[in-house]
């Protein structure tokens, strides 16, 4: 993977959805790229069909990273040494696989200093 790539975490594309103005420019030149588990738990939430549709949209200007044994192996180390939720396992993995940096407003992925981590402030 190159150029303008970031992985997005789910929290950042739900502010987005809500019309988080902020981020939505911050990520305007960017390739936004999702790990498999992000897609999922968006179209999780209950939602109206027309939020839905509004959201497979947005996936589908994505680009999905499906997991593998790389990102398997990564998650389950980080899992066990830094104590996370599977979920953010599986996406810390998957920027770290890809060298991607992660935007996320979930302060504890600070925790894996290994990340190329943007930490996202929504407004207020």
């Amino acid at each position: 993977m190159t150029g303008n790539l970031i992985l997005v975490d789910t929290n950042v594309l739900i502010y987005m959805l809500n019309g988080d103005r902020a981020v939505a420019e911050s990520l305007h030149d960017q390739q936004i790229v999702v790990s498999f588990i992000t897609e999922i738990e968006l179209q999780s939430y209950e939602m109206s069909p027309e939020i839905l549709d509004k959201v497979k949209d947005l996936l589908s200007q994505c680009l999905i990273v499906e997991i593998n044994s790389e990102i398997k192996a990564r998650c389950i180390e980080l899992v066990k040494s830094k104590k996370c939720k599977l979920a953010d396992g599986i996406v810390a993995a998957t920027a770290m696989s890809y060298e991607l940096p992660l935007i996320t407003a979930d302060k504890h992925f600070s925790r894996i200093e290994e990340l190329n981590l943007i930490l996202y402030r929504p407004e207020d």
